[in-house]
This record gives C-alpha cells, sequence and structure tokens, in this order.
C-alpha cells in the first residue's frame, strides 16, 4: 500500500508518497522539475522496504514557494522529510538533486545511512554564477493558468524528459506525467529549478571545504550517454572524492531510474546497513 500525504515541512509545502516495509526508510528524490512518479519502477522492485519519495513545493500538486531553490533549502527539506519518517535514510537522489544528496552527508551525517547517485549532475566551477532570478518562472506560472498554455507546458516537459530516457515511448504513454505538469505551479516551480543549479553547484564547492563527507556507502549510476567522456569523468572525479563507487551504464539515458530501474534497484540494497539486511 502507497501511502500519500501533502503536509507542511521546513515551511514549505511538499507531497511524500509512502510504502512501509523494512527499515531504514529510502528516500527518493528526483532532479529539476521531475516529479515522484518516475521512480515507479524503481519502487516496484523494493516493495519489501520502507521508502518514501519527495516531491518538492509546487511539484506534485503542491504550492509553489516562489523562491529559487537554494541548495540551504533543498537539503533542510531533505533533512526535515527524513526525521519526520524517522531516519537515518539511505538517500536515492538523481540529476540535480545529487547535490543536495551530497550536502545532506555532509551537514546531516546522522541523518543519512546511504547514498545512490543516479546520473548525478556534477561541476567543480572555478567562478560564481549570476544570482538566479524568479523573472521567467514567474512569467510561465502567469501564462500558465490559461488551460491550453498549461496543457502546451505540460506536453512540452514531459516531451524534454522523454528526449533524456532510452524509454521515451514508456514516458509517453504515461497520461498522469503529462497531468503532472499541467497546472501553473509545477510549471513555475521546474523553471526555478532549473535555474537555480549553478547556484546550488557553488554552494555545494562551499560545503565541501567546511564539511567533510561522512563514511557512508556511496553508488555513482553514470550514464555513458549523456554528456559523453567528459561527464563521466567528472563522475569519476565525485566518487573518489567521495570514497564511493562509479558505475557506468551504457544502455541507459539520463533518466536511468526509468531506463535501468533493476539497477537502481540493486544499488539501493547495496547501500543498506548490513544490519538491516
Amino acid at each position: 500500500m502507497i501511502n500519500t500525504e501533502v503536509k507542511q515541512l521546513a515551511g514549505a509545502e511538499v507531497r511524500l508518497r509512502e510504502h512501509p516495509g523494512e527499515g531504514p526508510v529510502v528516500l527518493f528524490c528526483g532532479g529539476a522539475g521531475v516529479v515522484a512518479e518516475y521512480w515507479d519502477g524503481v519502487t516496484a522492485l523494493l516493495e519489501d522496504l520502507h521508502w518514501v519519495t519527495l516531491d518538492r513545493p509546487g511539484l506534485g500538486g503542491t504550492a509553489w514557494s516562489r523562491w529559487v531553490p537554494t541548495l540551504t533549502g533543498v537539503v533542510d527539506l531533505m533533512a526535515a522529510a527524513v526525521e519526520d519518517r524517522g531516519g537515518p535514510a539511505v538517500v536515492v537522489a538523481q540529476s540535480m538533486a545529487g547535490y543536495a544528496a551530497e550536502a545532506l552527508a555532509r551537514r546531516h551525517p546522522h541523518l543519512v545511512a546511504g547514498v545512490v547517485l543516479v546520473d548525478t549532475t556534477v561541476s567543480f566551477p572555478r567562478t560564481p554564477p549570476r544570482e538566479a532570478g524568479l523573472t521567467a518562472a514567474r512569467a510561465v506560472h502567469r501564462l500558465a493558468r490559461l488551460r491550453p498554455v498549461g496543457r502546451l507546458g505540460g506536453r512540452v516537459h514531459r516531451g524534454g524528459v522523454a528526449l533524456l530516457s532510452s524509454e521515451r515511448a514508456r514516458v509517453r504513454r504515461r497520461p498522469e506525467l503529462l497531468e503532472r505538469y499541467t497546472d501553473a505551479d509545477a510549471l513555475a516551480a521546474a523553471v526555478a529549478e532549473y535555474s537555480a543549479y549553478r547556484g546550488q553547484g557553488w554552494d555545494l564547492l562551499a560545503l565541501r571545504s567546511a564539511h567533510p563527507y561522512p563514511p557512508v556507502p556511496t553508488v555513482l549510476l553514470s550514464s555513458s550517454s549523456t554528456g559523453g567522456r567528459d561527464r563521466l569523468a567528472r563522475q569519476n572525479r565525485l566518487a573518489r572524492l567521495l570514497g564511493g563507487r562509479q558505475v557506468v551504464v551504457d544502455d541507459g539515458r539520463h533518466m536511468l531510474m526509468v531506463d535501468r530501474p533493476e539497477l537502481v534497484a540493486t544499488a539501493v540494497r547495496s547501500v543498506r546497513p548490513a544490519a538491516a539486511g
């Protein structure tokens, strides 16, 4: 049984989908604008485990918080979710959410039992980015209130995500994924999250200097079809920085939880504490 709850955490509205089972809890976090339903293929393979998916403000039918998501803000949300569900947790993060998963482990090591990074975004910037604003997100929020625009925006977003998957037809066949992106809050939140990734990457550099990464089991699943050798090399550098293990996946794209859910599920089981089974 999956229980869905919309609640306030760290001062913002989020959606949690929870399945009871063996602990520790597994927390799933998608990348920029990625809703919880994209994890369905993975969670179906973890029916014996206690898992929770987190939809950030604006996603999954929640209210957009009308702020540019900072690294600190996202980490606070994740920490609140783990504490609310009786952590520590195995944290599974895709793409840009990998920034927050690493930051959570560094800031709150007592809340993290293991980490799986799913084709995570990796950057080692040398100069600070321009400050991200809300102009584009606010414009999208205003226009998307018109139903035809909202539906068009939903199709564009779902189509864009499908291009990042080797299972494009599977993504396009799921009408609920279209519906999740037809409201103004979801589209604005997605735009705001995309605009924030450079700033979050820069903030993570400072956090690395201030907080060591804890000795928790960590696996990086890296798609060889996303960004070429340079991206694989950056992810390998991150794996070594975190004392983790990199697994290169040749038959899957950026949405590895859709393309190769069995590999993600295997990685989750591999980082769970031995005492938990």
